[in-house]
């Protein structure tokens, strides 16, 4: 990392979490640069003939944001079919060492919220994000053949609350919301925490083994996230970083101080769209679409949030359960399963 870097930040991205892959996992990170070679940015199911002269990269994405809604619907959209499973998609597995190819965003946003007695309190939140060209949804334990939540593009991500340059609370992202944690309950190497990513899904745990689901279909189908101690991740090896502005929006480079931003500012989808129900493609299990619509990206996951969860609080704590390794630190109890209450999402 370059010496430029000021040492209170080189504190926090000493916390950057190690990921441990599924050891049967098939699509692994991805370069966000590479996935571009492979798309074409689709707005209502067509694609945009007055953006093919852009020759989209990472320093001119958000030029698409002239087309569509501010381009809040427009889908980078593979040129071969998902469904066939083109090699691309399983992206570059990390070496024994843990590193990789992929390059790890990382995106630090000072803000001011309030603790209990309603006092102003200086934090920074880091936000870590993780990329993959897919994600294979759940297959269901009784038929694999049968599975939903396939889609391009896959985003999870860790946040990191920092009070006085001091770790407090971590949120880990899976599927459609998220779960929290003090961040002494997490386990450790070193200081840095450790998580786990699910199987396919690469939704984030903060223990190794089986996460069970109660899905609302009329049968209330269980179905499992798969995580265990087995690919080992090591972010560190290839990170840029950057800072949020609240007050202006503005993403600014600080590792590399050349890194492009304009990618950042892209307001779309980083996948294809939803398949119709008369594509041959698509089709419904446990209520969910077997191909769903791939993730919207940095600039929407509300990196402003006063709160440490993506979403209202209560809600992610009614929504999502799982035991942790000190139950005292937890911010919620342990329950066997999770009973899905909203729309399984990326």
């Amino acid at each position: 990392m370059s010496s430029n870097v000021p040492p209170h930040i080189r504190n926090l991205i000493d916390h950057t979490p190690i990921v441990y892959l599924d050891e049967h996992e098939q699509y692994f990170p991805c370069s966000i640069r590479d996935f571009l070679n492979y798309v074409t940015p689709f707005h209502h199911e067509k694609p945009i003939k007055d953006a093919e002269h852009l020759n989209l990269t990472l320093n001119n994405l958000d030029a698409l944001n002239a087309f569509g809604d501010q381009g809040r619907d427009i889908f980078l959209t593979s040129r071969d079919d998902p469904s066939k499973y083109p090699s691309w998609l399983h992206g570059c597995r990390p070496s024994k060492e843990g590193a990789s190819a992929c390059v790890v965003p990382i995106v630090l946003v000072d803000k001011i919220v309030q603790d209990d007695a309603k006092n102003d309190v200086r934090v920074t939140d880091m936000f870590s994000f993780y990329f993959y060209n897919f994600n294979a949804g759940p297959r269901l334990p009784s038929d694999p053949s049968r599975f939903f939540g396939d889609h391009v593009g896959d985003l999870e991500y860790t946040m990191i609350r920092f009070e006085a340059d001091k770790p407090k609370m971590v949120y880990l992202s899976r599927h459609a919301s998220g779960t929290l944690y003090d961040y002494d309950s997490l386990e450790k190497q070193g200081i840095r925490p450790v998580v786990f990513a699910g199987r396919g899904t690469h939704a984030l745990y903060g223990i190794e083994g089986n996460h069970q689901y109660i899905m609302p279909d009329d049968e209330k189908t269980e179905i499992l996230d798969y995580t265990s101690r087995g690919i080992f991740w090591d972010p560190s090896h290839n990170l840029v970083i950057y800072s949020f502005d609240m007050e202006t929006g503005d993403f600014r480079a600080i590792h590399p101080a050349d890194a492009p931003t304009s990618w950042l500012k892209f307001n779309g989808f980083w996948g294809d769209q939803e398949y119709g129900r008369e594509d041959p493609r698509q089709g419904t299990v446990c209520k969910q679409s077997r191909w769903g619509d791939g993730p919207d990206f940095i600039s929407r996951k509300n990196l402003g949030r006063i709160d440490v969860s993506q979403h209202d609080i209560t809600e992610s704590l009614a929504n999502f359960s799982e035991p942790c390794e000190h139950p005292s630190n937890c911010l919620r109890a342990e329950k066997p399963f999770v009973l899905v209450k909203q729309p399984w999402g990326t």
